[in-house]
Parts: C-alpha cells; structure tokens; sequence
C-alpha cells in the first residue's frame, strides 16, 4: 500500500495565523511535490554539503544539522534556535533535500531579514531560488504553481 501522502490532497486543519498567512497556501503547493519526499533519504554527508554551498552563496553562518527518528510526530523537519539548527525527521520522510531546502529558506530568510512572516514573500523568494538552483524544480515552474495557490514571492 502507498503512502496517502502521494494521493490525498493537502487539507488545512487549523485557522490561518495573521502572523502566517501563507503557510497553508504554500502547504498544498508542496503537497503536489511531495513524491520527492516520501520514503526518500539522501546521505548525511550530501545534506551537509548543500548548507554548506547555500550559505556561502547566500553569504550566513552555516548552521548546524541534526537527525531524530519520531514517525509518531507527523512532522518532515523544522529550523530551531538557539542553538541554530535545521532537524529532520528521518523517521517521517525527513531526511531529504526537498525538506532540508524548505528548512533552510527558514534560516536563511531569518538570517537575511527581521520581522517577515515564516512563510512570507521573502521566504518563498528564497525557497524558489534553492529549489531551482539543487535542481528540485525549475524557478518558473514555481512561479506558476504559486500562481495557481495564490502564494506571493518577493522580488530580491
């Protein structure tokens, strides 16, 4: 039996945060990309090396990497500070660039600018460039899904 991630569609179940608005937005736009994600791993080593590379193209710190195994929590990864670090759930299809890159928009978007919302314009700025850039998704492939879930992307 396949994960019901590949098939079910992406349903918002909490209210909208004024400080969020696009979370939910960009959520379903991931939702159609995440077979890249389901049941996918990539080596510790190469997951290190892309913060590497992207911090020094965006010119941050790098920020440190770390791994749990919690399938219970439903939860791919997320940025935590401080200590700075990007964490990924290799026991909730985690453990892969499609995540890690969201992840790391967070840090650098956090990192480039003061008081943005997490998923705002700025982030999903970022997020695009690193998706095309680590060959995840063309920029104007993105630029069209966005369009078409009403997520909005800064210009710098």
């Amino acid at each position: 039996m396949i994960s019901r991630w590949l098939t079910v569609p992406y349903k918002r179940y909490r209210p909208v945060k004024k400080t969020d608005p696009q979370r939910h937005k960009l959520y379903s736009m991931e939702r159609e990309l995440i077979g890249q994600s389901i049941h996918t791993r990539s080596s510790r080593k190469h997951l290190r090396d892309v913060i590497a590379h992207a911090c020094r193209k965006y010119k941050v710190k790098p920020i440190a990497l770390r791994f749990i195994n919690k399938p219970e929590e439903k939860l791919f990864g997320y940025h935590e500070a401080p200590p700075p670090a990007i964490v990924l759930n290799q026991g909730f299809h985690g453990a892969n660039l499609f995540t890690l890159l969201h992840e790391l928009a967070h840090y650098i978007t956090d990192c480039k600018y003061t008081d943005v919302p997490d998923h705002g314009p700025e982030f999903v700025k970022v997020y695009m460039d690193l998706l095309h850039r680590y060959r995840i998704i063309p920029d104007y492939v993105f630029k069209v899904m966005a369009q078409r879930h009403g997520v909005t992307w800064g210009q710098n």
